[in-house]
């Protein structure tokens, strides 16, 4: 009887609890005949000669006693089970299962150089996204593994989206590359790799290079580089969280606001986040006037930013050009601007650039402009498109 090694890991483990560093100490490793509870034996050696134990029991560091080796059958496929060690035989609860398992340059086996596993059951048609086998084999379909059906049109490949056993079978639902599945499903393979606990190494792109350790979280991916091209940006943009990380927040009004008379209102869109002493420079560009084909006299714009958090230290300066000239003021206290020679007449329309340095305190909060006219009978329009940008310094 000719053996072959089984693929690593299965070959000598060592075995963890899945979702943990911690070995399957005590772990049982049951092997199978492929889609089935029916033992078939495992080997010792390249002899053949000797049978391992079915159940394997692991020791403390989740790794096989004895030789450490599994070799198995030439020609024969194998459904390896791995289950914690007060399971029940066949396990009810197993750490998981791998199925299809032939050992390695088997000529007559699968092998496990294919990116593909033929899945031994026999699928059934339950839908164009959908199709049902025998028995719980959510251990294999596993969420976001890829599938291979043979129908009537030809092959269809796709990922598993769904997974989930009840009533005897489990139903795997699937999002088609293109096609659909159709009552001629006979076959189904899957792919050599899964989704969850996959083998492919983790690396991390960094500001620094390449990181290999798994202790670095993914979303903390950090790349440094240049934009080719053009960016375009539908409403706002932000690089970085725009408050935990250094980073650009980039808002614009998405529609036009009006306000009557000289209370200040918040602004609806330009507003930004900030945290407990942290430091941000903005810069506003804002279009400021009149409804078109309204004919009204406007003395004045007010502008400020009174709703930053308490103890914070701002300067605020701006500039403001309209159809009579120019008038600019410079305020380091609570950011009041008052453009007293700002004049409109009908639907004319002020151009305001403001710019804002402000140092926080321990209080988070939020820094919001606000505006009114000075005519406390009159209606000032900030436009569509009027944006802010801030940037965090510190």
């Amino acid at each position: 009887m000719s053996v072959f090694l089984a693929p690593i890991p299965l070959a000598g483990g060592p075995f963890f609890v899945p979702g943990s560093n911690a070995p399957a100490s005590g772990g049982l490793i049951f092997t199978y005949s492929s889609g089935s509870s029916s033992k078939i034996n495992t080997f010792t050696t390249s002899s053949g000669a000797v049978a391992n134990p079915n159940p394997l029991v692991l020791d403390s560091g989740g790794n096989i006693s004895g030789s450490g080796e599994i070799w198995l059958t030439q020609g024969q496929q194998y459904r390896f089970v791995l289950a914690p060690a007060n399971d029940a035989d066949p396990p009810s609860s197993p750490y998981w299962i791998r199925d299809s398992i032939t050992g390695i340059n088997d000529p007559t086996g699968v092998g496990v150089g294919g990116e593909w596993i033929v899945f031994s059951g026999t699928p059934t048609f339950a839908g164009a996204t959908s199709f049902t086998v025998a028995g719980d084999q959510t251990a294999t379909f596993t969420v976001g593994r890829r599938t291979k059906s043979t129908v009537t049109a030809g092959t269809v490949f796709s990922t598993i989206t769904a997974s989930s056993f009840a009533a005897g079978v489990t139903t795997v639902t699937v999002v088609n590359d293109s096609g659909v599945l159709d009552a001629g499903l006979n076959s189904v393979s899957y792919g050599a790799l899964s989704a969850p606990n996959g083998s492919i190494p983790f690396t991390q792109v960094t500001a620094t290079g390449l990181s290999h350790s798994a202790t670095t979280a993914i979303n903390s991916l950090s790349v440094t580089g240049s934009v080719q091209g053009n960016l375009r940006v539908v409403s706002s943009l932000v690089w970085g969280s725009g408050v935990a990380n250094f980073g650009t927040i980039t808002i614009s009004k998405s529609s036009s606001q009006s306000v009557t008379g000289s209370n200040f209102v918040n602004d609806a869109d330009l507003t930004f986040p900030i945290l407990a002493n942290e430091e941000w420079v903005a810069d506003y560009s804002l279009s400021l006037g009149g409804a078109p084909g309204v004919n009204f006299g406007l003395s004045g714009i007010r502008t400020c930013v009174s709703t930053v958090p308490a103890g914070a230290i701002l300067q605020y300066q701006g500039i403001c050009n309209c159809d009579v000239g120019s008038s600019q003021a410079f305020q380091n206290a609570t950011g009041l601007i008052t453009f007293n020679n700002a004049v409109f007449t009908g639907a004319q329309t002020a151009v305001t650039k403001l710019g804002l340095w402000i140092k926080n305190s321990t209080t988070a909060g939020n820094v919001t402009l606000q505006w009114a006219s000075v005519n406390a009978t009159s209606t000032l329009t900030m436009a569509r498109g009027s944006y802010m940008n801030a940037i965090r310094r510190a």
